[in-house]
């Protein structure tokens, strides 16, 4: 009850430095200038340790010749890395965080004006975007080869089809002008998707409800949409080929089948069980009459070849 009443104002900042649970014990009932100044420590120093809270809230020499040394440049080791990681993602996602604001907000107040002025709200979020976009890399991403060479490192990739996808996407798309809607579609391009989208990502709630109606499936698509646009145009285009061919030779096969049915006067018919591409004869019983045979002959001759 002592650290929900007395810590409460410090919340995030306790938070942000992943005090312990022993730690927020000393703090419990300690003044509010020493709780302010074991906290500016524990940012300096990348870390809130329970012997630095002692030593902040005694008075004693230790804490301050530490902060007179906190010089965090020039720790080596592990040790001294990971207090550097600790700085980067604190303040790194602060700094994310705040970019993610001002994009919204400007956003928000391009929304409630009559027409949304599409250049003059680019020259506000779209050099932004990019560097919260980079930031976002920097923060959650690995670094791989960008090619057999491995000379071109570049950021991994977010899961494909995953919510922090969409949000990589959007920044992607917020930051190259280019790539937007037209002016009638841009608002509600912002209102229904970048907004959501953005809130989400710096949303305070422990698990926060994905925003969007559609899929995440739906919504990283931006390569695979215009290679599959291709491919579909392509097998689209084939398919009409095939069907032409097949619908000239089914009416050429037809045309000749009626033609033999008529000279043979019914003994011989084209199969219709078999494939359209390819048609089948039926044997025939030899013809008697001479007159017939020459009017056959005539007919077979004038009309295209099938495999008999």
């Amino acid at each position: 009850m002592s650290v929900a009443r007395n810590l409460g104002d410090y919340r995030d900042d306790l938070v942000d430095l992943s005090a312990s649970p022993t730690v927020m014990f000393h703090l419990a009932h300690a003044p509010h200038d020493k709780i302010r100044e074991v906290i500016a420590h524990g940012e300096e120093h990348g870390r809130l340790r329970v012997l630095d809270v002692k030593t902040v809230l005694g008075g004693g020499e230790e804490g301050k010749v530490k902060t007179a040394r906190g010089d965090l440049h020039g720790a080596g080791g592990v040790t001294g890395l990971k207090a550097l990681i600790a700085v980067k993602t604190r303040d790194g996602l602060k700094m994310f965080v705040v970019h993610i604001e001002v994009i919204v907000q400007a956003i928000r107040s391009a929304l409630e004006q009559k027409r949304v002025i599409k250049e003059a709200l680019a020259r506000e979020v779209e050099d932004l975007a990019r560097v919260a976009r980079m930031e976002l890399e920097s923060l959650a991403q690995f670094v791989e080869p960008d090619s057999d060479l491995r000379r071109h490192p570049r950021s991994t990739q977010f899961p494909r089809k995953t919510e922090w996808a969409v949000v990589n996407e959007t920044l992607q798309k917020l930051g190259l002008f280019d790539t937007w809607p037209k002016s009638k579609e841009l608002p509600g391009w912002l209102r229904d998707e970048v907004l959501p989208v953005l809130e989400w990502s710096i949303s305070k709630e422990r698990k926060p409800k994905w925003p969007l109606a559609r899929s995440v499936e739906k919504m990283v698509v931006a390569d695979d949409e215009i290679e599959q646009t291709s491919e579909a145009a392509e097998e689209r285009a084939t398919d009409q080929a095939e069907t032409s061919v097949e619908t000239g030779l089914d009416r050429l096969t037809e045309r000749f089948g009626e033609t033999l049915e008529r000279a043979t006067g019914g003994l011989m018919v084209v199969s219709r069980e078999t494939s359209k591409v390819r048609k089948q004869v039926v044997a025939a019983p030899p013809l008697a009459a001479d007159d017939l045979n020459e009017t056959l002959q005539d007919e077979v001759a004038s009309a295209p070849a099938v495999t008999a």
